[in-house]
């Protein structure tokens, strides 16, 4: 389609076809950091609880006198790991992006093998 511009308008179609592609990639780009971005924020919210965790550590070796009240928390964290699940199926973090690409690549495989045998 981009040659036949050329060949009947010029050269600076190209340029403005071109210049409307960069448009349409720079928008998918943005839907898809709106669509994953509550997943990546789900991942870094685990990253501050294990930064928690290390902070617990610390003051169980220093504050003697809250020493239980510390480790029962922190059993409490280990017991109950923050996770954010989708309908208690999908995972809600870093991994999300990369099922929803492992799922339309397989699709489109499948759709692809379907469309070999017409």
């Amino acid at each position: 389609m981009i040659i036949y511009f050329n060949e009947l308008i010029g050269s600076d179609t190209v340029l403005i076809v071109g210049y409307d592609l960069t448009l349409a990639y720079v928008v998918v780009v943005q839907q898809l950091l709106i669509l994953f971005f509550p997943a990546l924020t789900a991942g870094m919210l685990t990253g501050q609880v294990e930064k928690l965790k290390l902070v617990l550590c610390d003051m169980l070796i220093k504050d003697k006198s809250r020493k239980k009240d510390i480790k029962r928390f922190m059993v409490y964290i280990d017991g109950r790991p923050l996770r954010f699940k989708v309908w208690r199926v999908v995972p809600l973090d870093w991994r999300l992006p990369v099922i929803v690409l492992n799922v339309a690549v397989t699709y489109l495989i499948v759709m692809i093998q379907f469309t070999q045998y017409d």
